[in-house]
């Protein structure tokens, strides 16, 4: 409206549109294709964000069921398991089921040492939470332990795969050189394993030592991408084998995280019904004990 461009405009507007979006502009500007690369910009944050909420979902399925299962157990112990003692006692149960006993005796330790152990608690998680705030060192061997754990490290692994090939492809893909593509790229991840390759890519192409070399020389990415970014560069089609490999890796993932929810949902749902069931168990075998001494 003022003459500015559209891409000086979204660059006004930091926090609402991303670097990625400002430079697609830009590059569709300077080629003048914007309405194509608007639409390819659109697709490329629908697909993001739908890989990122599948791949979030499943990892956080496990950190729901314990929670639920953590909530269930201590409200049993410190609120039913005291009121069934008084009723075993009452009935004149001698000895009680190990399996009770256990958790009687649990119940009380929570009972007597609560203070404590809500201390314990506070501090461990304090201390987590100062380590992941002021130590650069932790939150980087946190990122590692993600993309290294079972199961739900080789989704992780495969979404930062994703966001690195689906950017790049799109910068590079329309008109951006590879020093910015990557610059832009390293805002766009939040692994510090990632963000680390992607600074040495970065510093690779500025001191011309090629593109593909830190992604060969990396531990976290996977060798077929490895592969596809080295033949890029020699053919000089790396936004093509990227917005390939990108689709590719979609498609994986798509199938990793379907096996995944279809493998680790029932393991998670028994061991809800493991743990709620002892609870169960535990409060009635006294019973079944007890009235079987009143018949004999």
């Amino acid at each position: 409206y003022n003459g500015n461009k559209l891409s000086a405009a979204f660059a006004m507007f930091e926090n609402d549109f991303p670097n990625v979006l400002v430079a697609m502009t830009e590059a569709g500007e300077a080629t003048g294709d914007i309405g194509n690369t608007i639409k390819a910009a659109a697709e490329h944050f629908e697909t993001s964000q739908r890989t990122k909420k599948a791949i979030s979902g499943v990892v956080k399925s496990p950190m729901i069921y314990l929670a639920i299962t953590i909530v269930v157990m201590i409200a049993m112990l410190l609120l039913v398991f005291p009121t069934f003692q008084e009723m075993f006692d009452a009935m004149g149960a001698e000895s009680l089921p190990w399996i009770t006993q256990f958790y009687i005796d649990l119940a009380d330790f929570m009972k007597k040492y609560f203070l404590w152990i809500f201390i314990v608690i506070a501090v461990v998680a304090g201390s987590i939470f100062a380590a992941f705030r002021f130590s650069e060192k932790v939150r980087w061997y946190f990122d590692v332990f993600k993309i290294k754990m079972p199961i739900m490290g080789k989704l992780q692994q495969m979404n930062s795969q994703i966001l690195i090939a689906n950017t790049l492809s799109q910068l590079m893909g329309r008109g951006c050189g590879a020093v910015q593509a990557l610059e832009i790229t390293k805002k766009v991840l939040k692994n510090r394993v990632y963000i680390d390759i992607i600074e040495k890519a970065h510093d690779n192409v500025v001191e011309g030592r090629g593109f593909a070399k830190a992604f060969e020389e990396s531990w976290a990415i996977d060798p077929i991408m490895s592969r596809m970014i080295a033949t890029g560069e020699r053919t000089s089609e790396i936004p093509k084998l990227l917005e390939s490999l990108s689709k590719f890796y979609g498609e994986i993932s798509a199938d990793s995280i379907a096996r995944t929810k279809a493998v680790l949902q029932p393991v998670l749902m028994l061991m809800v019904y493991v743990v709620v069931g002892s609870l169960l168990i535990a409060i009635m075998l006294p019973e079944l004990t007890v009235g079987s001494q009143a018949l004999g």
